[in-house]
């Protein structure tokens, strides 16, 4: 069971465990806190397009729901010419370092990174140190298993966010308007994200629009009907500022089908006829840009796309897909 007194990072997803929506680009690491408590969280900033840090209270599920009690970004953290930074948590307000207050009902240190490009930007390194305790806390013995924290309690905290998705559920074949998601949940500080699902019969494909944005990242990724993650490591099913190609006008345009089209700019629907569809930008200059959807014959997609839209072959294709591979097994260290 995770102790504040003795904080250690750890990574509740990786390849082979996800949650619903969780994020292609992104890497999530967490670490138990407590109020009152004093912590330093330092090490070597890395070179993740963004790195965020959140403070949260509550649990996923549980009632009342989780929430974001303070954030800060990469661009708060003062970081030294070796690239080593160092973030106090707690305690008394710092100026030499970053600082966020431990407010009451605080539990958890969030710790996000997104990568753009995939294979070159390395994780950030960091610990947790508690710096209030004279030592290592007294044993406790043999603690009692939480229900919470089992395969029944996973089941309880699932049922407990289903309503939620049910109830974003918007009309299908468009997005909602963009929105921050700060301060729901426990998102990110200055995080934008418009959602919408997709419903393709087997002969038709989506393409969707995304006008330019001045941003520090942004994405855009395809989740099952119900919110289940796709495999993204071995089927493009997500793309970044980095991945994807803007025509000559300056849209991104991103083609959504079964089969490859042979547009560089593919997400694959994984045989989904039905999918969840997000995109987010980070720390963007608003306003945020509303994309578009537009269902099309799969098998005519080039009368909807200008001339430039660029273009891939097969082996192109399967290179790339091998690259996504190595990087995503080297993100999580496999």
């Amino acid at each position: 069971m995770p102790d504040p007194r003795e904080p250690e990072t750890g990574q509740p997803h990786d390849l082979h465990r996800d949650w619903p929506t969780d994020d292609p680009d992104a890497r999530y690491d967490w670490a138990a806190v407590e109020p009152g408590g004093e912590y330093l969280v330092s090490g070597h900033r890395g070179s993740a397009r963004y790195l965020g840090f959140s403070l949260t209270a509550g649990r996923a599920g549980a009632h009342p729901p989780i929430r974001a009690v303070a954030n800060l970004t990469h661009r708060d953290l003062p970081i030294g010419p070796d690239g080593t930074f160092r973030l106090h948590l707690g305690g008394r307000p710092r100026t030499e370092d970053a600082w966020l207050p431990l407010e009451p009902g605080t539990s958890a240190l969030r710790i996000r990174q997104f990568f753009s490009d995939w294979e070159t930007e390395q994780p950030a390194r960091f610990r947790v140190e508690r710096l209030d305790l004279p030592g290592p806390p007294e044993p406790v013995g043999i603690e009692p298993v939480r229900p919470d924290l089992g395969v029944t309690g996973s089941f309880d905290r699932s049922a407990a966010l289903l309503p939620g998705y049910v109830a974003n559920r918007s009309a299908p074949n468009m997005f909602a308007e963009p929105a921050r998601t700060v301060p729901r949940a426990d998102g990110l500080l200055d995080d934008v994200a418009a959602a919408g699902r997709l419903v393709l019969d087997a002969d038709q494909a989506a393409v969707i629009e995304l006008p330019g944005a001045e941003c520090e990242y942004w994405g855009i990724r395809l989740d099952g009907h119900w919110y289940g993650s796709l495999d993204h490591a071995h089927r493009q099913t997500s793309l970044n500022g980095h991945q994807a190609i803007a025509d000559l006008d300056g849209v991104v345009r991103v083609v959504v089908s079964a089969t490859d089209p042979g547009v560089l700019n593919w997400l694959d629907s994984a045989g989904h006829r039905e999918l969840a569809i997000a995109a987010r930008w980070q720390l963007v200059r608003p306003p945020a840009p509303a994309p578009t959807v537009r269902i099309v014959p799969a098998d005519r997609i080039g009368r909807y796309l200008p001339p430039d839209t660029p273009r891939i072959t097969p082996a192109e294709r399967r290179t790339r897909l091998h690259h996504r591979a190595v990087a995503v097994r080297r993100r999580f260290g496999r």
